[in-house]
């Protein structure tokens, strides 16, 4: 679930390079990490409220 909404985030934005998904060992934790080009990439990807939204969602969807 997290992959694809990590895709469909960043398809959408110029300055994206990579996106890493760690899970711990117990499988309950999990860490994303996303690298941008510069400051200006990311600062514009979280201006767009729909990306907010999306990301709110995703997390309120988690397996708890």
């Amino acid at each position: 679930m997290q992959k694809d909404a990590i895709k469909q985030i960043t398809k959408k934005y110029d300055g994206f390079i990579s996106a890493y998904i760690h899970i711990s060992m117990d499988g309950i934790k999990v860490l994303s990490y996303i690298q941008w080009e510069n400051k200006d990439a990311i600062e514009k990807m979280l201006n767009d409220t729909k990306v907010i939204i999306h990301i709110c969602m995703t997390l309120i969807n988690l397996p708890k």
